[in-house]
């Protein structure tokens, strides 16, 4: 739902036509996708779709149009985490290894070394429902840290078919980290992270 508002006086915009357009932040190749909204009685504007096909960041615009003008208002959403099981190992002398199990799809291995606030090098791996390691095509890895209104993405280098490292400057409190990537096999997996940072 939409409701449009003259900024001065606050009362609602004869808009002659609202849309919202839907663009994947995390999947630069998937093209925007485009929802026209209908006028409701309450002077809102309403519709559904299925434009939100996958979680994720989505760069969300509304367009508001009315007397020959029109308005854009830029959003961004971050949507829930689908279902996924955590495991942790800490190996004596090594870095911790949290896994991500994304149900029905694989396994992301995430290990921030070292584990604590400031610089920390975060090495990532996929792997199959079998544990068999899963090639993927290029990944993007964000973090939102405590002082972050949005997540930022960190920069990254692949190491293997199936393994990357990103550099990523941690903070004290609760780390989000975000992997997406697409295997060479067309599968998409998405894992988050919510890494605790002591002081």
């Amino acid at each position: 739902m939409v409701r449009a508002t003259d900024y001065d006086s606050d009362r609602p915009i004869a808009a002659t036509r609202v849309s919202l357009r839907f663009a994947p932040i995390d999947d630069p190749e998937i093209a925007p996708t485009i929802l026209d909204l209908a006028h409701a009685p309450d002077e809102s504007f309403v519709g559904s779709g299925a434009n939100v096909a996958f979680g994720g960041r989505w760069r969300i615009t509304a367009r508001i149009e009315h007397g020959g003008d029109s308005t854009e208002v830029p959003m961004v959403v971050d949507t829930a985490p689908p279902q996924q099981f955590l495991a942790v190992a800490r190996p004596r002398g090594e870095p911790p290894s949290f896994r991500v199990q994304v149900i029905g799809i694989g396994h992301v291995w995430i290990s921030p070394d070292p584990e604590r606030a400031g610089r920390s090098t975060l090495a990532i791996s996929f792997w199959d429902l079998i544990q068999d390691a899963q090639p993927m095509n290029d990944i993007v890895v964000t973090l939102a840290t405590p002082d972050d209104e949005e997540p930022r993405e960190q920069p990254v280098k692949r190491t293997s078919r199936n393994t990357f490292v990103a550099l990523a400057n941690l903070k004290s409190g609760v780390n989000r980290i975000s992997v997406v990537g697409r295997s060479e096999s067309g599968k998409r997996i998405r894992a988050v992270l919510n890494l605790p940072i002591r002081r």
